[in-house]
């Protein structure tokens, strides 16, 4: 790959403000959390302008859908890969995380979050407002799935193939969706804090 032109205005350090730091830690993977963060904020900032316009456009909602959507697949991913992290350490099971970043399901997450979960013995606290237990995000992300599963649906009217994304007159409601998803992005970015916080120890 050709590497770019550090001298164009888009790699300059000053002014401070709009610069943007990639792989600030020494291991990128640990970056997973701080993208999902930068998702979800830039999703509630579109949740909000489109709950204050009065007549806001069906399209604004397609980023905001895609933002929410990518903002769980990095968060489930950071907890996982940073969960793995922890039991390792505490000298655990090795947690198999192959595959995890080559596939954009979020079911794929689901077995491997339940195993970090209980062997850390955080499964009986997962939990946040709209979601009581595991098995209730289980069925939530298997929603999410059904109507996105490869994080297409949101982002191109058809698939690989031509075809449509969704089916025809598919209605949804983009911020039931962030109101849904606001807690259960929030609650992860704090299993977050404590895996960080208990590598730290």
């Amino acid at each position: 790959m050709k590497k770019p032109d550090l001298n164009h205005p888009f790699f300059k350090a000053y002014p401070i403000k709009g610069l943007v730091t990639f792989n600030f830690r020494r291991e990128a993977i640990n970056e997973l959390e701080s993208f999902a963060a930068g998702y979800h904020r830039a999703a509630k900032t579109l949740a909000t302008k489109m709950r204050r316009s009065v007549h806001p456009l069906h399209y604004d909602g397609f980023p905001m859908l895609f933002l929410y959507r990518h903002a769980l697949e990095l968060y489930l991913k950071a907890v996982i890969y940073l969960g793995a992290q922890l039991i390792r350490v505490r000298g655990g099971p090795e947690i198999a995380l192959d595959g995890l970043l080559k596939e954009h399901r979020l079911g794929y997450c689901l077995p491997p979050l339940e195993k970090v979960l209980k062997e850390l013995d955080w499964l009986e606290g997962f939990k946040t407002r709209g979601i009581r237990n595991f098995q209730e995000f289980v069925k939530l992300v298997e929603k999410i799935d059904h109507i996105d599963a490869g994080s297409y649906s949101f982002r191109y009217p058809i698939d690989t193939k031509g075809r449509r994304a969704l089916p025809d007159r598919f209605f949804m409601n983009a911020l039931g969706f962030a109101k849904l998803l606001d807690p259960v992005l929030a609650f992860l970015d704090i299993v977050i804090f404590a895996l960080n916080t208990e590598l730290d120890l």
